[in-house]
């Protein structure tokens, strides 16, 4: 099954990558990245018998521009046209970041194509914090442009590692600040939707939806909080903190982020075999 494709979606074409033979987990990205957030990642689930469908995003990685800021709600239809499309169902999905709230939307809508979910550090922020971080991360990213002098480039590597402490990995810093370049001065529509969305109100309908879920962060994520937070209103997923790591934990530390999904996803399959 390890292959790449394009999948028609809301906003055209989607870019999808397979790694893998086993189980499906469906993997959506945080923004502004793309799936090359889970390039080290996915091959370590492939090794523990899942296949890794990473998705680009509609405006990053190789997947179309949309021709408008999208919703939260539009990009859950991606989830819904990969499945569909490859055959998936019933599959797992994971996201991270605003790919948190992409895989819980999409697990709201399309409840029979998604058998259970994994929140890579969800996001159930304050209406306070979300105009905080409108002012400082939504504004920085609409007001950046393209320069002459190429500074743009640096002001985007300062922009990463700013939101990484301890950050080490070059080769990953490296490949989530040229997956931003890449997407270009529409960068912004990702974060966009997230701080639109409101997150807490969806992993409530989630909850009492009884959907297996699982929460999973590592200590040294920005947004890891967040996570804790999330844990803390919804004591029914199952939770996971991994210790250190950035954002981006996933390259980082690929064998230890791909075994507590695979043991969750595994244990599912012993639940559904149990008599």
């Amino acid at each position: 099954m390890t292959g790449k494709c394009y999948v028609d979606g809301p906003f055209g074409q989607v870019h999808v990558e397979i790694v893998g033979d086993g189980l499906p987990i469906v993997l959506h990205h945080q923004s502004p990245v793309a799936s090359c957030q889970f390039r080290r990642g996915a091959a370590a689930l492939s090794k523990l018998g899942l296949s890794a469908v990473l998705v680009d995003t509609p405006g990053f990685g190789m997947s179309d521009t949309p021709d408008r800021p999208p919703t939260i709600e539009e990009l859950s239809q991606v989830t819904k046209a990969v499945i569909d499309k490859l055959g998936l169902a019933p599959a797992v999905v994971l996201g991270h970041h605003t790919g948190s709230m992409i895989a819980t939307e999409a697990a709201l809508r399309y409840p029979n194509l998604i058998r259970a979910v994994v929140l890579n550090t969800p996001l159930p922020h304050t209406p306070d914090e979300i105009e905080i971080w409108k002012r400082d991360c939504l504004g920085f990213e609409k007001n950046w442009r393209l320069r002459a002098d190429g500074g743009h480039m640096q002001e985007i590597w300062d922009m990463m590692t700013g939101y990484a402490p301890g950050w080490s990995d070059v080769e990953a810093m490296h490949w989530t600040v040229t997956a931003i370049l890449q997407a270009g001065e529409t960068f912004w529509y990702g974060h966009n939707a997230s701080f639109r969305y409101d997150h807490e109100a969806a992993l409530r309908r989630l909850e009492v939806s009884g959907k297996p879920a699982l929460i999973l962060t590592n200590a040294g994520d920005i947004c890891a909080p967040y996570a804790r937070r999330a844990h803390e209103l919804f004591s029914r997923f199952a939770f996971c903190e991994l210790g250190g790591g950035t954002y981006d934990f996933a390259n980082e530390r690929p064998d230890d982020w791909a075994g507590s999904i695979a043991a969750f996803v595994h244990e599912l399959d012993q639940d559904t075999m149990a008599p």
